[in-house]
């Protein structure tokens, strides 16, 4: 029995606690049995943990060294496939910036003020032309306006 409940443990049962550790559950914990059970998960499988501290530490760093080559494969792919994504992007950006310069055509060439282009000549017939044809465009653009007003008439008159 314990201290506790008012009788001391034998001289010859008595030994200091000391660190072990639960290999099933990973577990340190002090106990000064001769023969440990761990308390979390009732295993018997425990062994004093300054006989294994070192290749526990060992181990647990493997596991680390384990989880951050895995993150760092992670991120390589990420990386990789936002570079594919990227130039797939940049690709097809250039493949519509050469559709639409092939579909501008060059604008003529603008006047600076100051340079004289030289004389505009028209002959009569180019001139009388032109004039008729902005006579029938200026005619259907009344016309638009005269269809509107038949649609929507106003109140006013």
């Amino acid at each position: 029995m314990s201290q506790r409940y008012g009788s001391a443990p034998k001289q010859a049962n008595l030994c200091a606690k000391r660190p072990v550790f639960c290999f099933h559950c990973k577990r340190v914990y002090l106990s000064r049995a001769k023969r440990p059970v761990c308390s979390k998960c009732g295993s018997s499988r425990v062994i004093n943990y300054s006989v294994v501290s070192e290749n526990i530490d060992a181990l647990q760093n493997k596991g680390h060294v384990e989880e951050i080559t895995k993150i760092l494969q992670n991120q390589e792919v990420r990386q990789l496939k936002l570079e594919r994504a990227l130039e797939l992007q940049k690709s097809s950006v250039e493949e519509l910036s050469n559709k639409l310069k092939s579909s501008f055509t060059v604008a003529p060439k603008k006047v600076k003020p100051g340079d004289y282009p030289g004389p505009l000549v028209l002959s009569r017939d180019e001139f009388d032309k032109q004039m008729s044809e902005s006579g029938q465009k200026r005619q259907s653009h009344l016309k638009g306006f005269q269809s509107y007003k038949e649609k929507y008439p106003t109140s006013n008159g």
